[in-house]
């Protein structure tokens, strides 16, 4: 195994652009990786500005038609004033908003609709 080593050094060593591009190549890959894997942890596996974030429970309704079917929000209230399972409750759910520019164009945006208390919590 050590003259399997030293023949490889002193085979780097013999040619050192093949060897700076190989450090290079490795040095860019390595960082990238580490960056992305930075971003995705702490955007989607610790969400920012959320205390107790394990303590989170995500409540859907289901139907034999649906697997995730939506809330009323009639519904949602019932559901925060009557649980004794849990401290409390936000509602978030997404709409079509249309956002008219000043030119006399419109475009459609998706945005998030939030009761009241969602900030609160």
């Amino acid at each position: 195994m050590w003259r399997d080593l030293r023949y490889a050094v002193a085979g780097l060593w013999r040619s050192p652009g093949f060897t700076a591009a190989a450090v290079a190549a490795l040095g860019l890959a390595i960082g990238a990786n580490a960056t992305i894997f930075g971003l995705v942890d702490g955007l989607w596996f610790r969400p920012p500005g959320i205390d107790n974030a394990s303590r989170l429970v995500w409540i859907v309704s289901t139907t034999p038609q649906s697997d995730n079917d939506l809330w009323s929000y009639p519904e949602y209230e019932v559901l925060r004033d009557r649980a004794t399972s849990f401290s409390g409750g936000v509602a978030r759910g997404r709409r079509g908003a249309t956002l008219r520019i000043d030119d006399g164009t419109s475009e459609l945006l998706l945005v998030n609709v939030v009761s009241p208390n969602f900030l609160n919590s």
